[in-house]
């Protein structure tokens, strides 16, 4: 998979906007705010709903992969090369990093994150409560659509970020807690109320 970078024959043609980099003169960064990024319906890769993922990061951050094909991606993509070019300028955002990893089938997935646990519908648009989202088992597979937010940052030679914010599961696939398929001539059952996939 490839990150996505903002190519040069793809900046627009236009007069330069304020940009943040020359202080007391144009605009900082703090002065753009977020644009709403909704996303359609794609496929959902690795999942933190409930419980942030501190792997890396002890504070724990939530967040979604969702997978769209390249039609789809591109709306989202040239919404962030657009902020891109607002913020930066047409020179600096060519090479800006942009969210959106290319994968071999032609699709692209992009990565949504928060501090803070994003609220989750049904396909009804029924907000469901934290408990009942941890029993159903979102898994990798199922069919979402994501609202969030584009932000620009300046470190690493600067780029654009995705926050997530609501997650709406269209069609469920659920994570499997036992990792055997059952065996229909097998005699033992547990009686054990604690059994998790019971």
């Amino acid at each position: 998979m490839g990150r996505l970078v903002l190519p040069i024959n793809a900046v627009p043609q236009f007069a330069p906007l304020p940009y943040s980099r020359a202080a007391g003169v144009f605009k900082t960064l703090q002065e753009f705010p977020m644009i709403e990024i909704k996303t359609p319906k794609g496929t959902a890769g690795n999942l933190y709903l409930v419980r942030p993922d501190t792997k890396f990061d002890s504070k724990g951050t939530y967040k979604v992969d969702i997978t769209l094909n390249a039609a789809e991606a591109g709306q989202i993509v040239g919404a962030c090369k657009e902020e891109a070019i607002k913020v930066f300028g047409p020179k600096k955002a060519a090479k800006t990093e942009i969210p959106g990893n290319e994968n071999g089938d032609g699709t692209i997935t992009f990565r949504f994150r928060s501090r803070s646990r994003p609220n989750v519908y049904d396909s009804k648009s029924n907000l469901i409560a934290p408990e009942a989202i941890e029993a159903s088992r979102i898994g990798v597979g199922s069919t979402i659509r994501i609202n969030g937010k584009a932000e620009t940052y300046e470190g690493f030679g600067g780029g654009v970020t995705l926050y997530l914010l609501e997650v709406q599961v269209i069609h469920l696939v659920t994570c499997k807690v036992s990792g055997f398929e059952s065996d229909v001539e097998g005699s033992f059952v547990s009686q054990d109320k604690g059994v998790l996939n019971r």
